[in-house]
């Protein structure tokens, strides 16, 4: 059972809808990819976290295809162009 505060008291509610978890490398790469932009070389900030967090980040990223190495630079990657079908 589920309650809440309402202006009669507390009252019966439904059960309240789960709250995703982010981990800290998913909260790094949504920090990552508010400050670069496609095309832009990566490179570590003492904003983005953790520094060894990064070099991790970094190389799960490009096996997801999320950032480019070229010349072993980072890049963050273009997205895929939508297709019309």
């Amino acid at each position: 059972m589920f309650f809440e505060w309402q202006a009669e008291g507390l009252c019966l509610t439904t059960e309240p809808q789960a709250v995703p978890e982010l981990k800290a490398i998913d909260r790094m790469e949504q920090r990552i990819f508010q400050a670069v932009q496609p095309g832009d070389e990566i490179k570590y900030q003492p904003g983005f976290g953790n520094r060894n967090l990064f070099f991790e980040w970094k190389n799960r990223a490009a096996a997801q295809g999320k950032v480019t190495r070229a010349s072993g630079k980072y890049y963050r990657a273009f997205p895929e162009a939508q297709t019309v079908n």
